[in-house]
């Protein structure tokens, strides 16, 4: 059975890192946000439950993806 916490390593890799859709890592910016989000979820969890990170991972999936993509896109257009 998946955790709530799986599911960002499922997207991002057990390290973090790996976007499957362009073959390319996710940028070190976001690797950085995602890696501080992921060690908050899990503190949270013993005080409000599995629950609580469970339905807030589909949000917090979503928004780094856009935001990675949106750092991606940014350093296409600079290049």
């Amino acid at each position: 059975m998946e955790g709530p916490l799986n599911t960002l390593e499922t997207v991002y890799g057990s390290d973090g890192i790996g976007d499957e859709d362009t073959g390319r890592g996710m940028t070190d910016r976001v690797q950085t946000v995602a890696t501080a989000i992921y060690r908050e979820l899990e503190r949270m969890i013993p005080t409000y439950g599995e629950d609580v990170v469970k339905e807030m991972m589909p949000h917090v999936v979503g928004i780094l993806e856009s935001l990675d993509a949106a750092y991606k896109e940014n350093e296409e257009k600079v290049m």
